[in-house]
């Protein structure tokens, strides 16, 4: 029986669009040596990924043959229970820019009175940008607990810069669990000029996984390395502007 990689993540790493996204890719070379399972969704914030992940652990019975890969989304993408296509739930993040596209936007798909809810984000978000870095804390300690605990080795990929002031250092020295220094968001924004602009629009990238194709299957290609050496991602290996 062949060991299995579960991915989980939101657009950086879901299969939608009319490209391959690098995990199909990814798959494609891996076919014969891991089953691969992606529970990537577009859009999602870490809390539906978090308890999507404590489900499939027993439900596909993960061994300590296998492997987790965690692309780890804005943790201010909050999954609320009124929002039932769970693409929708990065709307919570948009709030914030509090736009009239947005607002037309969101008030078509949830009406008034849920819209009036969202809004109410803008008060949590001023709170809570100043404990964000108890948020990815959180999360960074609770991936390491289930990775130490059901696989074999764990990757986490965060997609959009971290606190400044967050201590990661603890997680660097724990056995098989890898925090990668690249930001995907990164990556994308810098493919070319045009692209920063595209992820702000909220759903103006036509990108699969908001990167060109050459990145895709560069990430694509280092994730294996890491899979078969523990070789660190390295960001200058991406196709970017200078």
């Amino acid at each position: 029986m062949k060991p299995k990689i579960f991915i989980f993540g939101d657009s950086y790493s879901a299969d939608y669009g009319t490209e391959l996204s690098w995990v199909k890719h990814l798959e494609k070379d891996l076919n014969l040596e891991y089953e691969i399972y992606n529970f990537s969704v577009v859009g999602t914030g870490p809390t539906l990924l978090f308890d999507d992940l404590k489900k499939q652990i027993k439900t596909i019975n993960a061994s300590k043959d296998d492997i987790l890969i965690f692309v780890l989304p804005d943790v201010q993408r909050v999954n609320l229970s009124f929002v039932s296509r769970q693409s929708d739930q990065t709307l919570t993040t948009a709030t914030k820019f509090n736009s009239s596209g947005f607002l037309f936007h969101a008030k078509q798909r949830f009406g008034n009175k849920n819209l009036q809810f969202l809004l109410k984000f803008n008060e949590y978000y001023s709170l809570h940008s100043s404990n964000l870095e108890n948020e990815y804390m959180k999360y960074f300690s609770y991936l390491s607990v289930i990775g130490q605990q059901h696989f074999n080795k764990t990757l986490v990929i965060p997609t959009v810069p971290l606190p400044d002031d967050i201590d990661i250092t603890i997680f660097q020295k724990i056995d098989n669990f890898y925090l990668s220094d690249i930001l995907i968001q990164d990556i994308s924004e810098n493919e070319s000029k045009e692209n920063k602009a595209m992820l702000r629009t909220h759903g103006g990238d036509s990108r699969t996984n908001h990167l060109n194709q050459d990145n895709k299957i560069e990430l694509k290609n280092q994730v294996i390395s890491w899979i078969k050496n523990n070789t660190p991602l390295d960001y200058k290996k991406f196709n970017i502007k200078s």
